[in-house]
């Protein structure tokens, strides 16, 4: 941390920074492990928190953006979200939450509670009233009624246009996506609009024994609530015992494991071509077929 992010921090906290740590970071921030002199307040609820906070410094993405949905995850759901201690320009101070992204299966069970309970949080329409990020992407969202003109234009269309652009999608493949999508609305029968995590994998959940601790770097919106399933199916980040559990809570049918699967994972994917291309889009190709076969 250089000593102009550390003055600024110092003097939007009033306090003193007494040890930095290095933490892995993305595409969005530079992160730090920070402990400060005297312990926290809450700028939102002025409330005393603890002198251990974690320290988000702006290389490419909208740190307020991020403060944004987490002060809407704490205020609207269950998910242990850290709290938002402070944000200003190109800095974000969040709790710093205990565990690490080792996750048991009584974890793995209690993640499926909250993830239901998460889902069961509605709208009357999908979107969201703001766009918001994944990555350091733009998530473009609005309120729209029609959830597979929604996905089809601002996730699968939108996101292919981006990787192409970058020179990590092919012509021919982006011709695929396009055509797909003209079909998306015609045949998708979706399921009401809940709010979604958005980016749940394994690493932005942290555990400790057997409770989720944090889930952090969100990327919300309100969407059928499937979106999250297919993204944790596809990097394999929870086990059999997450799936049995939000089955019970939520039973899943079977147009999930059949096509929607496919489809809602054709976004991530389209996501990760566009940041890291290689392996990424043998994964798109692979869904491309298969949902070609599954409307032809």
């Amino acid at each position: 941390m250089d000593t102009e992010i550390r003055a600024r921090l110092e003097r939007l906290l009033d306090t003193t920074i007494n040890h930095v740590t290095s933490l892995s970071g993305g595409q969005m921030a530079a992160v730090y492990a920070v402990t400060f002199a005297s312990s926290l307040t809450d700028t939102s609820t002025k409330s005393r928190g603890m002198s251990n906070a974690v320290v988000k410094v702006d290389l490419e993405g909208d740190l307020a953006c991020e403060g944004r949905m987490l002060q809407y995850l704490r205020d609207h759901s269950q998910l242990p979200v850290p709290q938002v201690y402070a944000q200003a320009e190109g800095v974000l101070v969040l709790e710093h939450l205990p565990g690490s992204s080792l996750v048991n299966t009584n974890a793995e069970r209690h993640m499926a509670e909250l993830l239901a309970d998460l889902h069961n949080v509605t709208a009357d329409t999908y979107g969201f009233a703001e766009d918001t990020l994944i990555g350091s992407l733009n998530l473009p969202n609005g309120w729209h009624d029609d959830w597979g003109q929604f996905f089809a234009d601002k996730r699968l269309v939108h996101f292919a246009n981006l990787a192409h652009e970058r020179g990590r999608l092919p012509e021919k493949t982006l011709a695929r996506v396009q055509r797909l999508a003209e079909g998306v609305a015609e045949w998708l029968e979706p399921n009401p609009p809940g709010l979604v995590h958005g980016d749940v994998w394994r690493g932005n959940v942290l555990a400790e024994n057997s409770t989720i601790t944090g889930i952090i770097d969100p990327a919300i919106y309100y969407a059928d609530p499937e979106v999250d399933l297919a993204y944790i199916d596809l990097f394999g980040t929870f086990g059999d015992a997450f799936w049995q559990r939000y089955h019970e809570l939520r039973p899943l049918a079977d147009a999930f494991w059949q096509s929607r699967r496919a489809l809602y994972s054709l976004f991530p994917l389209l996501v990760h071509v566009y940041y890291f291309g290689g392996g990424y889009l043998a994964g798109v190709e692979q869904r491309l077929t298969l949902l070609e076969q599954h409307t032809s």
